[in-house]
């Protein structure tokens, strides 16, 4: 069978498996001094996220950066916040900035909250900030609505706790079928899921459908530390050791098969560049 094409809407560094870790180009990691307003607690209960997806010019990175860090610093001498939420690095040349939602109706409260915590902030800082910023982006560029699906995740019970709390991952954006077939997905998933609890897999997935974007599902296998996701074996090594070879392969066959088209993306949490969410 033929596999899956890639998708085109991430800008990426690729990885091959799983177990490969990150590719050196992509292994930016986070300013040992952090310093954040973001937190997840109490965000167990929103199971939707604002999505919004930057890419960078080539060479962006480091400028991006500083000009985040310096408008970082800005908010705190005032006590307040943009409402941007957790950025996660995607790549080389990509951000993720994510905001937990309880309902789709805290969107229209988004303006109004915005507007009121930014006001003791002078307008020509908010300015300087877009200006070094914006400047730097490229396409794709664009805001979605994801909803969690529990069914298709693994160790998780407060998703956007899951997403902060990591050191390292890997984020897959796969087009399944939509037909009913492409509900073989999630039966094949409930016997892996099965399969690597009962290997006691350390890594965790938390699991997104783009529900108002591409409608895809995205996925994030994070792990505390770079050390632990590279010496972790895939996820279908794990499931072969516990049902036997054939019978895993069988089932990744499956899967394979409803699987439209698949991309994957090293991620890395930013705490330091990130800011509480509103």
């Amino acid at each position: 069978m033929k596999p899956p094409s890639s998708r085109a809407p991430w800008r990426v560094c690729r990885s091959a498996a799983l177990a490969a870790g990150f590719s050196a180009a992509c292994a930016h990691a986070p300013s040992s001094t952090v310093v954040t307003t973001f937190t997840a607690r109490g965000e167990a209960d929103a199971p939707y996220l604002a999505v919004h997806v930057d890419h960078l010019q080539t060479g962006g990175l480091q400028r991006f950066t500083d000009a985040r860090r310096r408008w970082l610093a800005v908010l705190a001498a005032k006590q307040t916040t943009d409402g941007r939420g957790l950025f996660l690095q995607t790549g080389d040349s990509g951000f993720l900035s994510v905001r937990p939602l309880r309902t789709l109706g805290d969107l229209d409260r988004q303006p109004a909250l915005s507007a009121a915590a930014l006001v003791s902030v002078d307008p020509r800082e908010r300015e300087r900030y877009d200006a070094a910023s914006d400047a730097l982006l490229a396409p794709p560029h664009r805001t979605e609505i994801w909803r969690y699906d529990p069914d298709l995740s693994l160790g998780v019970t407060d998703p956007t706790a899951a997403l902060s709390g990591a050191a390292w991952g890997k984020m897959t954006v796969e087009e399944i079928d939509p037909t009913p077939a492409g509900e073989d997905y999630a039966r094949v998933w409930k016997e892996v899921r099965t399969a690597l609890a009962a290997a006691d897999y350390p890594l965790v997935r938390v699991a997104y459908w783009s529900r108002y974007g591409t409608g895809d599902l995205v996925t994030f296998w994070l792990s505390k530390s770079q050390q632990e996701f590279l010496r972790t074996a895939s996820a279908e090594a794990t499931v072969a050791g516990v049902v036997g070879a054939e019978a895993a392969e069988a089932l990744f066959a499956r899967q394979r098969k409803v699987v439209l088209a698949s991309d994957s993306v090293d991620v890395i949490p930013r705490l330091d560049l990130s800011s509480k969410a509103l």
